[in-house]
């Protein structure tokens, strides 16, 4: 017996396409973010690009071809999701995608980062995609939509000095738990991507130091160095048709390294 959504004869696969969405992206100016942007628009989306830094005008500049807008704007202000909602319904209609790649950290003990500092470290990272998906979806008016939250292995394990980052990336593995449970009937599918570690712009010092790099490759089984694009790629997959059935998960996209234990790191030499 088969239901309506059950793939039949004659019945079209999902394909890995976004061909027709619309889409803001969080975080857009560079790196991870600005990769998810690119990936997007090959898939077929048009695309928001949101970022506090005004230079995420130039990613909408670099590819010119009238399916990308930028917006400068602070996601942890309350108006700014709005912004980015009636600039994508300019742009294309009503968006059906949010990604939410907001970056923010300071490595610090727990006994000496400020108040100030683990409250916008968590206000970037969880509280605004909170307050962002919340606006997303009551402008959906019943359309089915996708959320992806870019979180990171460090929900899972961490490192001293991290404290803030972990706990406000762990919270947005919860938020996307709770989001998929509440807004599944509504047909949202709310997921989240944990990267590893990844060559961008900010970690730029540590590739100089080849002995440093070597130590890092050694936590990862592939033994190759994680970009912009396998982060990217993976978030296109759970925006796409062919996830239709995904919800609720957080992906690894780590080359392997949760998989390894510390034990098999201090003995490959």
């Amino acid at each position: 017996m088969t239901t309506p959504h059950d793939a039949g004869p004659g019945r079209p696969r999902p394909e890995y396409t976004c061909a027709g969405s619309t889409a803001i992206v969080i975080g857009a100016a560079r790196g991870i973010g600005a990769s998810i942007a690119r990936e997007l628009l090959h898939a077929g989306a048009a695309v928001v690009a949101v970022d506090i830094s005004p230079t995420v005008a130039a990613l909408a500049q670099s590819v010119g071809n009238g399916r990308i807008s930028a917006l400068c704007g602070d996601i942890t202000e309350p108006g700014t999701i709005g912004e980015a909602i009636e600039e994508a319904e300019k742009l294309q209609g009503q968006p059906t995608v949010l990604v939410h790649s907001a970056f923010a950290e300071t490595p610090m003990a727990l006994e000496d980062i400020s108040f100030a500092d683990w409250n916008r470290t968590l206000d970037v990272l969880l509280t605004s995609a909170w307050h962002a998906d919340v606006e997303f979806v009551r402008a959906l008016r019943g359309s089915p939509a996708s959320i992806v939250h870019i979180a990171s292995v460090h929900a899972l394990v961490t490192a001293p000095k991290y404290g803030a980052y972990a706990a406000a990336k762990a919270g947005l593995v919860g938020l996307t738990r709770s989001a998929a449970i509440e807004w599944g009937p509504l047909g949202v599918r709310v997921n989240a991507v944990c990267p590893g570690f990844i060559k961008v712009e900010r970690n730029a010092f540590i590739w100089e130091d080849q002995r440093a790099v070597d130590a890092k490759l050694r936590s990862y089984p592939l033994r190759r160095v994680g970009l912009p694009e396998d982060v990217a790629r993976a978030v296109v997959f759970l925006c796409s048709p062919a996830a239709g059935f995904i919800t609720g998960v957080s992906l690894p996209v780590d080359g392997g390294m949760l998989a390894l234990v510390p034990e098999a790191v201090a003995f490959d030499r």
